[in-house]
């Protein structure tokens, strides 16, 4: 089925999305999780087995058919607001990507420390930030880095409420 126009809370709704989805996976591998409300940050998250404080901020977006790789952007200021808030609450900076391709019907979700984030892209641009790529050749370097944790999801979609064939 051809991707569709997203719903006017569509941005919001996938933000949440992303966010609850992070907050489940780290649940599932025995984090201590909490949603916050924090300049720079969605969830601050206990690792109990070694002991570390994660901050993390989650970036969620959906792409189209027509920029179906289309990076996820970092901006230099939102970059800095996650290391700051890191520093408020003693926690290691961490970022969750969240990215739905339609076209491809999956899901995925990165979550790194910015250190492994800095690995991938050393050149930080100040003004523009990072774009983590979501070409699939990246993707397959993603999956294969141990610093990396990475869940992928597939999904169906033959048909929905109001689509014709």
């Amino acid at each position: 089925m051809p991707f569709k126009s997203a719903s006017t809370r569509h941005k919001k709704i996938a933000g949440d999305f992303g966010e609850i989805l992070t907050l489940y996976l780290l649940s599932k591998y025995g984090f201590e999780t909490a949603k916050i409300d924090h300049t720079g940050i969605d969830i601050l998250a206990f690792d109990k087995k070694n002991k570390k404080r994660l901050g993390i901020s989650v970036k969620t977006r959906t792409r189209s058919e027509k920029l179906p790789d289309a990076g996820v952007g970092v901006r230099g200021e939102e970059y800095n607001k996650i290391k700051n808030a890191c520093e408020f609450f003693e926690a290691e900076p961490w970022i969750s990507f969240v990215v739905d391709k339609p076209i491809e019907n999956k899901i995925f979700c990165f979550l790194m420390s910015l250190e492994t984030l800095n690995k991938y892209y050393p050149k930080f641009r100040k003004n523009k930030g990072y774009s983590w790529s979501m070409r699939n050749t990246r993707i397959d370097k993603y999956k294969a880095d141990n610093d990396i944790f990475f869940v992928e999801f597939s999904y169906r979609n033959d048909r929905w409420i109001g689509v014709t064939h």
